[in-house]
């Protein structure tokens, strides 16, 4: 699941693979094959009349309704009309045997739904070996299941896919009706009549900007990043342009250090030793810093979150999927789109205003020559400028300014968070509250035992005026609306869902920078520099800095309060070294500063 090497990443499959159908129609994609078929399909009185010239008595037939699927075609299309008919009856008969309510003719009334349920579950052979170091697409992090966590794979679900009926009579189409009959309301209309506030917003969290690019980081790292590339939206606002930026300059670093000590070791080496050092970091952040602002000391002892201060991890358990699942990528880990100012601060190494105004969100969607411009000062700005706190409303630039390139062109992020979740088949707000063991609303009350009990009695009266039953409302909408937790940013159905996911990554990942198996681990005194690290050693090293304080994540006020001069960070994180020992290779403080 971690950064630069895409481990354990789960990105939802929207193309089929290629497969061999028949042997006339080797290496043709399932689409293709049904597209091509369609194409030649024509009407059934024009069938008959030249079914004398193909010789073919029963093209293709329905396995429900023993009735032929014919096609029109000339004499000279015969074999085309046999490979094509051939290709149709594997489709369909490889459907039934997965199981699949598909039936030849609705192979060809509906090829696009056909195509993308007979690719999942993806599947593929793999030929896993012992490695120290993690592949490229996340694949054989599993030695028993070499696809559990895999990029370029279906998003596994924790509740079933809940579509309405299509014209087919499946279910494949996103919610649109309400649980008493009536029209649910639109994406649009809930994000401007729920989590749009035509005023300025208050920043009094007491978590800094540098939080919500966390949570960014890494939730872009763990859904949607493909084999072999980096985050494709790394220039989509300055602050993930920053990170992503600051964590590959540190993995050069780290690798010019090796090239030090390891004089006679070849560039890949190299890399994938920078690259599982970067990757311990960047888990080590998030479980020690970040997770515990997210979820608060309850959820992290519920499911087991807190890291070892000493010593190996032995928890790692094959029976546990890594994977990323539906409702986290889509809804639960979308709550940082509620935590984003519509400007920020320039600063100084004094941490005072620099000149210049503050930069607008709208104006930095994919510039990065805005964050090359002001590099230095924004990120020092991340520092002090505080977070919005988790809540439904989300800030103008995201509700209507959203990648707008002149005025008026731009869009909704909420409004995409609701589509999603119903074009992705989430179950409402409430399916997941029962599934976490939560209560369950029946009345728009905040009544404890029947009502929506962890949101304020205003924002339950707004829902009301929105959604007709307690049952529709959508999961993004209702998770970002709940009070958080004491000690946390997001509130009880969020810090379920996000805990249990965070357990996975760490019990199923077989690559745990912690772990104690072979040939993967760290030496223990490799583990000691890694527990010491925080990210203030990041920023410290990569951006000018004079001060800092030593918990990036949480904002301080009072002058020179629990702030740290940041070249002495510089100079302790210069010194590590890795050496070679008995073919491992401890870090350690050199004996002479370089």
């Amino acid at each position: 699941m971690w950064k630069f090497l895409i481990p354990l990443i789960t990105v939802s499959s929207l193309t089929t693979p290629s497969i061999a159908v028949l042997p006339n129609v080797v290496n043709l994609e399932i689409a293709s094959v049904i597209r091509t078929a369609i194409a030649r399909v024509n009407k059934e009185n024009a069938v008959m009349e030249s079914r004398h010239f193909t010789g073919i008595d029963k093209d293709v037939t329905d396995f429900q309704t023993a009735e032929p699927i014919l096609f029109s075609e000339s004499p000279l299309d015969v074999h085309e009309i046999e490979q094509e008919s051939r290709a149709i009856n594997w489709i369909a008969s490889e459907i039934n045997s997965r199981g699949l309510p598909f039936t030849p003719v609705e192979v060809i009334r509906h090829p696009d739904a056909v195509a993308l349920n007979i690719s999942c579950p993806f599947k593929t052979p793999l030929n896993c070996s012992v490695s120290k170091y993690r592949t490229i697409d996340g694949s054989c992090n599993n030695l028993n299941n070499p696809l559990l966590g895999m990029g370029f794979t279906p998003f596994p679900r924790e509740l079933p896919a809940d579509y309405e009926q299509g014209p087919a009579g499946l279910r494949e189409l996103p919610r649109t009706t309400s649980r008493d009959g009536s029209q649910l309301p639109g994406a649009r209309e809930i994000s401007m009549r729920f989590h749009h506030l035509n005023k300025t917003a208050r920043y009094d969290s007491h978590l800094t900007f540098m939080f919500a690019i966390w949570g960014q980081f890494i939730a872009h790292d763990v859904t949607d990043r493909a084999p072999g590339k980096g985050d494709d939206r790394v220039t989509v606002y300055a602050g993930l342009t920053g990170m992503e930026t600051l964590w590959f300059r540190e993995h050069n670093r780290l690798a010019r250090l090796l090239a030090e000590e390891n004089p006679k070791w070849d560039d890949e080496t190299l890399y994938q030793e920078a690259r599982r050092l970067v990757i311990a970091l960047i888990q080590h952040v998030t479980y020690s810093e970040w997770l515990p602002l997210s979820l608060g000391s309850d959820v992290m002892n519920q499911y087991q979150l807190h890291l070892s201060d000493e010593g190996y991890f032995t928890g790692y358990d094959p029976s546990v999927d890594p994977s990323t699942t539906n409702e986290v990528a889509t809804a639960a880990f979308r709550f940082g789109h509620s935590l984003m100012r519509s400007n920020f601060n320039l600063v100084d190494k004094l941490y005072q205003p620099a000149d210049g105004p503050p930069l607008r969100l709208e104006d930095m969607f994919f510039k990065s020559n805005i964050y090359l411009m002001h590099e230095q000062q924004f990120m020092r700005g991340t520092l002090v400028d505080a977070s919005k706190d988790v809540s439904r409303i989300v800030t103008n630039a995201l509700v209507n300014n959203l990648y707008q390139t002149r005025y008026g062109n731009g869009f909704d992020l909420p409004a995409f968070n609701i589509q999603r979740g119903r074009d992705h088949g989430l179950s409402p707000y409430n399916d997941f509250r029962d599934l976490f063991g939560l209560t369950v609303a029946s009345e728009f009350s905040t009544n404890s035992s029947s009502g929506f009990s962890d949101m304020s009695p205003h924002t339950v009266e707004i829902l009301q005026q929105i959604y007709s039953d307690p049952d529709d409302v959508d999961v993004w909408t209702g998770g970002v609306s709940e009070r958080p937790l004491p000690g946390a940013a997001v509130g009880p159905l969020f810090a379920n869902m996000l805990g249990w996911q965070f357990f996975k990554y760490r019990y199923g990942d077989r690559f745990w920078y912690e772990t104690n198996a072979t040939p993967q681990a760290f030496t223990l005194e490799q583990l000691s520099e890694i527990r010491n690290a925080t990210l203030a050693h990041l920023l410290c090293r990569n951006l000018e800095l004079d001060t800092i304080q030593p918990r990036v994540f949480e904002k301080h006020t009072a002058p020179g309060e629990l702030t740290v001069k940041a070249n002495w960070w510089k100079k302790l994180w210069k010194s590590l070294k890795m050496v070679k020992t008995n073919r491992q290779y401890t870090l350690r403080k050199a004996k002479k500063l370089r």
